[in-house]
């Protein structure tokens, strides 16, 4: 009987750890955060780091010359110190090129670029002459995002002369606006083949997503088509990936591609469509191990992200009526009345979800509908 594989896992998630416990694997963590119900020895709190010897330092004294079998990172921001991780305790090793690529969005979209992968023009913002091309050729908005890390935390789009004379522009992307529907592609890689690929539509940027995508097969085949060149061009041999795209009438553009299992509960809907826990696919592809992955969906999933805005909870109502829909698998609300919330920067951050599950796509956008006419999330009223 082969021997059991050794796990280091940098940056957990609740169902990667659920999938490695049935294995009986428990690892050893890097974690950004606290983490209960593991032991103490086993656990490293505190942010991912961005260098080699940082990495390093941080990782020697607390492995004490520790051997593993694996890496696993489930967060953007591990995936870089992971790659280094490999190398440090001699796990089974990534492309370190195409982590590289795929960390920093400029260097990934000049590297794709020059492979004729069609996507929105963009600058660095250090790149004055090619921003003022930009902006001569394609107006505003403009978008400007960080070039490290994926979603849309500290985005901002850009609509005029004013507001670009107060953008940060340090160590940032600068890219003309797409006004175009997004999507997403999640694959499952071993040996560089895709084992199982979905397309996910943006159906409310930022609120609500539909697994798969309620779009036309001509359509799909195209998206696939540019997420099978992509996954070639960057040599990506194993995991998982998400990618995103924005389609427009004539083209699909390329947005941007993560080494990791998407967020967005993304996941939760993967399971709902297709009847199989892909955190257990996720750790099968990263053990270098068989997985049966369903060849079609049997539902059609969504998810409805809750998220009022800033301000102060004044009520909350219909939990229990959103809860008792035939059609809703899961409804989380995290706060209460009373609550203040900050406003929301990016995709991660919510105050719970609704997931619905349904035979039909029909079934499916009537049981949002119904969610969103039922369940209310109200805030106190401006004073003044």
């Amino acid at each position: 009987m082969a021997d059991s594989p050794t796990v280091l896992v940098l940056g957990m998630r609740n169902g990667l750890a659920r999938a490695l416990r049935r294995r009986g694997i428990q690892p050893w963590v890097w974690n950004d955060r606290p983490l209960t119900h593991l032991p103490p020895d086993r656990l490293l709190v505190r942010p991912f780091l961005r260098s080699r010897r940082a990495i390093s330092n941080a990782l020697t004294p607390w492995l004490r010359g520790r051997q593993f079998t694996h890496v696993i990172a489930a967060k953007e921001a591990a995936v870089y110190a992971a790659s280094i991780a490999r190398r440090i305790v001699g796990a089974r090793q990534s492309q370190h090129t195409t982590v590289l690529r795929c960390r920093d969005k400029f260097r990934m979209k000049r590297y794709l670029t020059a492979a004729d992968i069609p996507m929105t023009p963009f600058a660095a913002g250090y790149q004055r002459a090619s921003i003022e091309a930009l902006m001569r050729d394609h107006g505003f908005p403009l978008v400007v995002k960080d070039r490290l890390g994926l979603g849309g935390k500290n985005m901002q789009t850009v609509r005029s002369p004013d507001e670009w004379q107060t953008a940060r522009l340090r160590n940032r992307l600068v890219e003309a606006y797409v006004d175009a529907p997004e999507l997403s592609v999640e694959s499952f890689i071993d040996d560089g083949r895709v084992l199982f690929v979905n397309v996910t539509e943006y159906h409310v940027k930022r609120f609500v997503n539909l697994v798969p995508a309620h779009t036309e097969d001509a359509l799909v085949r195209r998206i696939l088509d540019l997420n099978r060149r992509v996954i070639e061009r960057l040599d990506i041999k194993w995991g998982m990936t998400h990618l995103e795209v924005y389609a427009k009438r004539d083209e699909i553009l390329f947005g941007e591609i993560a080494l990791r299992p998407p967020g967005g509960y993304i996941m939760e809907l993967l399971e709902a469509a297709y009847d199989f826990d892909p955190w257990e696919a996720f750790v099968s592809v990263e053990l270098g191990e068989p997985f049966e992955f369903p060849s079609a969906p049997t539902h059609f999933s969504a998810v409805e992200i809750l998220h009022p805005g800033a301000g102060a909870i004044r009520a909350i109502s219909g939990i229990d009526e959103t809860r008792a829909l035939p059609h809703v698998l899961r409804l989380e609300v995290k706060v209460t009345t009373g609550t203040t919330l900050g406003t929301r920067e990016g995709v991660g951050q919510d105050i719970g979800h609704v997931v619905h599950r349904a035979p039909t796509p029909e079934a499916l956008m009537n049981s949002i509908r119904r969610s969103h006419d039922i369940l209310r999330i109200d805030l106190e009223p401006e004073s003044g």
